[in-house]
């Protein structure tokens, strides 16, 4: 390769990493005026209400995404001049708050199914092995793909903190299918129940969990997909950042 193809393609690589900084700052902006919409509500509903575990996982839920865009996917996307070894950690607690934080989440559907399922003991064996076992999986998975991204100082520094030039991403993209084949048994465990259970109950309660969880199921399922297929075809200077 010619040092005329090397320029350019340190010059795409600059142009995808302001792009990064763009979507961090609103994704920043999105996140503050989100909390501060759904705060009069937090107070309301979540504050106030008894403490349980359903409750706990949603706070860390709620607060572990605000963390992450306002710490490392900040960190990483915005400050210049960062060491490569200040990369790899950055990044490291990016992508862990990130897999956290939607474990978290899957762990409140997995509640919901054993709630919905009359907090039967054997479902609720099962859905805890089932839980386990994937989001064991899924962490032993990140983990390799972590060990495996190669950083290099970056040629413009003022710009782009670092430069990674090697990585598995398609251990990444294994950790993506763990969990949206996780969120399929969900779903299909809780439809079951619906059709098992509660056919005959025509109770608006039932009726918004059912259709919440599909709409839900839905938007999982399409960020999932879009994570894997852009871990698969995306290059590897394009792909690694923490948000």
């Amino acid at each position: 390769m010619d040092t005329s193809q090397r320029f350019a393609q340190l010059l795409e690589y600059v142009e995808s990493k302001q792009n990064v900084k763009y979507s961090v700052f609103a994704s920043i902006a999105f996140a503050i005026v989100e909390a501060f919409d759904c705060l009069p509500h937090e107070i309301s509903f979540i504050w106030t209400a008894k403490w349980n575990l359903g409750k706990i996982l949603y706070l860390i839920s709620r607060y572990l995404a605000l963390l992450e865009v306002l710490g490392p996917a900040w960190i990483y996307g915005v400050w210049p001049d960062l060491s490569v070894g200040a990369c790899q950690r950055i990044f490291a607690s990016g992508s862990a708050l990130t897999v956290v934080g939607v474990t978290v989440a899957e762990a409140i559907l997995f509640l919901r199914v054993y709630a919905l399922g009359g907090t039967n003991r054997k479902l609720g064996a099962f859905l805890l092995a089932l839980y386990l076992g994937i989001h064991g999986a899924v962490y032993a998975c990140l983990y390799k793909f972590l060990n495996s991204i190669i950083y290099t100082p970056s040629p413009f520094p003022d710009l782009v903190p670092c430069h990674p030039v090697k990585g598995n991403s398609h251990m990444l993209s294994v950790v993506f299918i763990l969990l949206l084949v996780s969120e399929l048994v969900i779903l299909v465990i809780t439809f079951w129940i619906f059709f098992t259970k509660y056919k005959s109950s025509n109770s608006p309660l039932l009726t918004t969990f059912s259709r919440d969880g599909l709409s839900y199921f839905v938007l999982l399922s399409v960020v999932s997909t879009g994570n894997i297929i852009c871990n698969l075809v995306a290059p590897v200077r394009g792909s690694f950042t923490p948000s």
